[in-house]
């Protein structure tokens, strides 16, 4: 089953605590690059034989709600 926190955790904790997890996983921290935003870090498929991979999301919160930005 996924999991979901919020955490305080840099990102390389929530590398860690992720990859141990099943695909799916995520976890919403505060984001260490941008002061009063957070980051939603998922456990995503694997690509071209890799063990897994992490997704990182930056959320942005307005007067109108939040916002997840995608790269």
């Amino acid at each position: 089953m996924p999991i979901t926190r919020r955490l305080s955790n840099n990102r390389e904790i929530s590398l860690e605590i992720l990859q141990q997890e099943p695909i799916g996983s995520f976890l919403v921290r505060q984001s260490t690059s941008k002061p009063g935003c957070y980051a939603l870090s998922v456990r995503v498929p694997p690509k071209d034989g890799q063990k897994g991979n992490i997704a990182h999301y930056l959320i942005t919160q307005s007067n109108r709600g939040f916002k997840i930005k995608v790269r």
